[in-house]
Protein backbone atom coordinates (compact mmCIF):
# COMPACT_ATOMS: atom_id res chain seq x y z
CA UNK A 1 0.00 0.00 0.00
CA UNK A 2 1.03 3.25 -0.42
CA UNK A 3 -0.80 6.74 0.79
CA UNK A 4 -0.38 10.04 -1.39
CA UNK A 5 -1.39 13.20 0.55
CA UNK A 6 -1.64 16.88 -0.25
CA UNK A 7 -0.96 19.18 2.77
CA UNK A 8 -2.10 22.62 3.43
CA UNK A 9 0.94 24.51 3.16
CA UNK A 10 -0.39 28.46 3.29
CA UNK A 11 1.54 29.57 6.14
CA UNK A 12 2.23 33.15 6.42
CA UNK A 13 4.94 34.78 8.04
CA UNK A 14 4.90 34.67 11.62
CA UNK A 15 1.96 32.24 11.81
CA UNK A 16 2.59 29.91 15.01
CA UNK A 17 0.93 26.47 13.28
CA UNK A 18 1.91 23.00 11.66
CA UNK A 19 0.36 22.14 8.22
CA UNK A 20 -2.77 20.24 8.53
CA UNK A 21 -3.64 17.34 5.57
CA UNK A 22 -5.89 17.98 3.19
CA UNK A 23 -6.22 14.86 1.12
CA UNK A 24 -4.93 11.30 1.28
CA UNK A 25 -5.03 8.50 -1.06
CA UNK A 26 -4.00 5.38 -0.49
CA UNK A 27 -3.48 2.07 -3.08
CA UNK A 28 -2.80 -1.34 -3.62
CA UNK A 29 0.42 -2.26 -5.49
CA UNK A 30 -0.73 -5.07 -7.55
CA UNK A 31 1.56 -7.57 -9.91
CA UNK A 32 4.69 -5.94 -8.39
CA UNK A 33 7.64 -8.96 -7.42
CA UNK A 34 10.65 -8.38 -5.63
CA UNK A 35 14.18 -8.96 -7.47
CA UNK A 36 15.49 -10.97 -4.79
CA UNK A 37 14.28 -14.47 -4.37
CA UNK A 38 16.46 -16.00 -1.89
CA UNK A 39 15.42 -19.76 -0.80
CA UNK A 40 14.56 -20.28 2.86
CA UNK A 41 14.27 -16.26 3.86
CA UNK A 42 12.15 -13.35 3.67
CA UNK A 43 12.73 -11.65 0.45
CA UNK A 44 11.68 -8.36 1.07
CA UNK A 45 11.74 -4.85 -1.08
CA UNK A 46 14.61 -2.78 -0.93
CA UNK A 47 13.89 0.89 -1.31
CA UNK A 48 15.21 2.11 -4.38
CA UNK A 49 13.01 -0.89 -5.84
CA UNK A 50 10.28 -0.67 -4.40
CA UNK A 51 10.29 3.10 -4.83
CA UNK A 52 10.72 2.39 -9.26
CA UNK A 53 7.62 0.02 -8.91
CA UNK A 54 5.62 3.21 -6.90
CA UNK A 55 7.05 5.49 -9.89
CA UNK A 56 6.18 2.79 -12.87
CA UNK A 57 2.46 3.38 -11.83
CA UNK A 58 1.79 6.93 -11.05
CA UNK A 59 -0.13 7.34 -14.27
CA UNK A 60 -4.00 7.05 -14.10
CA UNK A 61 -3.61 4.71 -16.89
CA UNK A 62 -2.06 2.23 -15.13
CA UNK A 63 -4.78 2.70 -12.09
CA UNK A 64 -7.75 0.21 -11.56
CA UNK A 65 -10.80 1.09 -10.87
CA UNK A 66 -11.85 0.59 -6.60
CA UNK A 67 -14.27 -2.01 -7.76
CA UNK A 68 -11.79 -4.00 -9.66
CA UNK A 69 -10.83 -5.76 -5.74
CA UNK A 70 -10.82 -9.93 -7.30
CA UNK A 71 -8.61 -8.97 -10.44
CA UNK A 72 -6.17 -11.56 -11.07
CA UNK A 73 -2.56 -10.22 -10.49
CA UNK A 74 -1.00 -12.96 -12.93
CA UNK A 75 -2.97 -11.79 -15.72
CA UNK A 76 -2.13 -8.20 -15.14
CA UNK A 77 0.19 -7.20 -18.42
CA UNK A 78 2.05 -4.66 -16.26
CA UNK A 79 2.25 -3.55 -12.28
CA UNK A 80 -0.72 -1.56 -11.25
CA UNK A 81 -2.43 0.44 -8.68
CA UNK A 82 -5.64 0.28 -7.23
CA UNK A 83 -7.33 2.96 -5.26
CA UNK A 84 -8.08 1.42 -1.65
CA UNK A 85 -9.14 4.77 0.11
CA UNK A 86 -9.46 8.68 -1.02
CA UNK A 87 -9.88 10.67 2.10
CA UNK A 88 -10.67 14.67 2.00
CA UNK A 89 -10.57 16.94 5.56
CA UNK A 90 -12.43 20.10 4.96
CA UNK A 91 -11.82 22.56 8.05
CA UNK A 92 -14.38 25.24 9.05
CA UNK A 93 -13.47 29.05 9.21
CA UNK A 94 -12.08 30.35 12.63
CA UNK A 95 -15.63 32.08 13.38
CA UNK A 96 -17.37 28.38 12.83
CA UNK A 97 -20.04 29.72 10.38
CA UNK A 98 -19.44 27.33 7.65
CA UNK A 99 -16.45 25.05 5.55
CA UNK A 100 -13.61 26.32 3.77
CA UNK A 101 -12.80 25.08 0.55
CA UNK A 102 -10.42 22.14 0.32
CA UNK A 103 -6.97 23.14 1.29
CA UNK A 104 -8.45 26.04 2.90
CA UNK A 105 -7.05 27.41 6.43
CA UNK A 106 -7.06 30.40 8.08
CA UNK A 107 -4.62 31.72 10.46
CA UNK A 108 -4.96 31.06 13.74
CA UNK A 109 -4.31 34.75 14.86
CA UNK A 110 -1.42 33.38 16.81
CA UNK A 111 1.71 34.92 15.78
CA UNK A 112 5.51 34.01 17.12
CA UNK A 113 7.00 37.02 19.07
Amino acid sequence: MRTPGAWWSGLESGDYRAPLPSESQTYELMNVRQSANVQGITNLFRYDELNSHIVSVSDQAATLPYQEWDADEESLPRPRRRLIEHVRMLYRKNDLSGPLPLAGLEGSGAKIL
